[in-house]
């Protein structure tokens, strides 16, 4: 992990568990025949800004804003387990040696299946609780780091072993998506951020203020309706529209994932120390950026996909020593994974207030990338036993940021940067004969 302390991901090996032959409790809770296995999982995860290193005379362990996260899986053999949850925004900080304080975001989970040994009900949603404003500050001999998360955000989680209407239980129950009536398993998450997130630093010395840095911001996407941030996950035993298109007998699992990333700015400088011309306020930023990610396993599936960025989205700007070059993520003039992008350091060697100041800047920032695949590698419609689609962060890497005030260094910092990965998994495996 990129910090100690307490984690912000969510583990969901828990739910995998397919013992050899057709006799293990795990997945055998009673006596009958022998069943095929799906499974699908489909998730948005591991989103955070961090910032370590050097802080007056002191060791910054981690200072750490998280984005939002939302998750659905199912697994189905003789029995159906359908699983979610959506966690909010957060912030963490803590010195080396002292204890972390947190401000982390509401998390609400859900879960549904048919086990007759330890059932769950039938049906289970659960909204994120309204959270407010939460702050955290490390300061040591002048300099202060100050990581704030704003807003209250949104979030929801839906499982069901039988999205129906007779019950009710409207699933994926996600604005922006029809609920199915197909009395099979389903799931579906979402969780927003609700206002801005920042990490900002303050340096003042002697009496001399430079003001205050915005080193990060994340701001809410800007979309028409309901923005796209969710995952779901479903079973088929006829085809639904494009989903699982040919599939028959045994079925098919699917599973697709989106989310909307607002317009997030990385490496600001002190309030009272002038940029270059052209200067724009930071040193690299990320416009709002689309992705989605698709999978699916069974009989009659479709092949899986990435679609990263979605067209009009994705835009990203940075600081090539005399102005800006613009691109779009993977497009041309941006990198392709491996890569970073050429972002020129910047260093300002000024006065303020009558004392020689230096602020350093420099980026090692790529894009995630973007990776497909199956087994078997089949084309078209067939019958796909396993698949994996994923879309990584559009902005992934460090950038370094120091501070002298009068030949005395202030802070020599390291932030590290993951928007999070689109994630999708689905398997199948036809029952053992045996």
């Amino acid at each position: 992990t990129e910090r100690a302390g307490t984690s912000h991901q969510v583990d969901i090996q828990s739910l995998v568990a397919e013992p050899p032959g057709c006799l293990s409790t795990r997945t055998h809770p009673f006596a009958a025949p022998c069943q095929p296995f799906l499974y699908s999982a489909s998730s948005n995860g591991g989103g955070h800004i961090n910032v370590a290193g050097q802080l007056g005379g002191k060791t910054v362990d981690h200072l750490s804003l998280f984005l939002p996260t939302y998750l659905s899986a199912m697994q189905i053999e003789q029995v159906s387990a359908v699983q979610g949850n959506a966690v909010g925004a957060g912030v963490a900080a803590q010195f080396d040696g002292d204890s972390e304080s947190t401000g982390l975001g509401g998390s609400v989970s859900s879960g549904s299946d048919n086990d007759p040994t330890q059932q769950k009900p039938p049906y289970q949603t659960a909204s994120l609780p309204a959270s407010g404003t939460a702050t955290l500050q490390l300061s040591d001999g002048g300099a202060t780091l100050t990581a704030t998360k704003f807003g209250a955000g949104s979030g929801t989680t839906t499982s069901t072993v039988s999205a129906s209407t007779n019950p009710v239980n409207p699933c994926p129950n996600i604005s922006g998506l029809s609920n199915l009536v197909t009395n099979l398993p389903c799931g579906g998450s979402t969780a927003q951020l609700g206002g801005q997130g920042a990490i900002q630093l303050a340096v003042s010395k002697d009496g001399t203020d430079l003001g205050s840095a915005f080193l990060a911001q994340t701001n809410p996407p800007t979309c028409s309706g309901q923005c796209p941030n969710r995952a779901v996950t479903y079973r088929f035993l006829t085809p639904s529209g494009t989903m699982c298109p040919a599939t028959t007998t045994d079925g098919c699992v699917h599973g697709d994932a989106s989310r909307m990333l607002g317009q997030t700015r990385l490496g600001g400088l002190p309030a009272n120390v002038p940029g270059p011309a052209a200067w724009q306020g930071y040193l690299i930023q990320l416009s709002n950026f689309n992705d989605t990610v698709t999978a699916e396993s069974g009989i009659g599936s479709s092949a899986g996909g990435v679609v990263a960025p979605v067209s009009g989205t994705g835009t990203v700007s940075f600081w090539n020593g005399t102005g800006y070059t613009t691109c779009t993520v993977y497009g041309s003039g941006c990198p392709t994974s491996g890569s970073n992008y050429p972002v020129s350091t910047l260093t300002r060697n000024v006065t303020v207030n009558g004392t020689a100041v230096t602020v350093t800047m420099s980026a090692a920032i790529t894009a995630g990338g973007t990776s497909v695949t199956a087994t078997p590698p089949c084309g078209g419609t067939c019958t796909r036993n396993q698949v994996t689609a994923s879309s990584g962060s559009p902005l992934l890497g460090t950038i370094t940021y120091a501070v002298t005030v009068g030949g005395v260094s202030m802070c020599n910092l390291t932030m590290t940067v993951d928007l999070g990965m689109l994630l999708v998994n689905t398997t199948y495996k036809a029952a053992p004969t045996s």
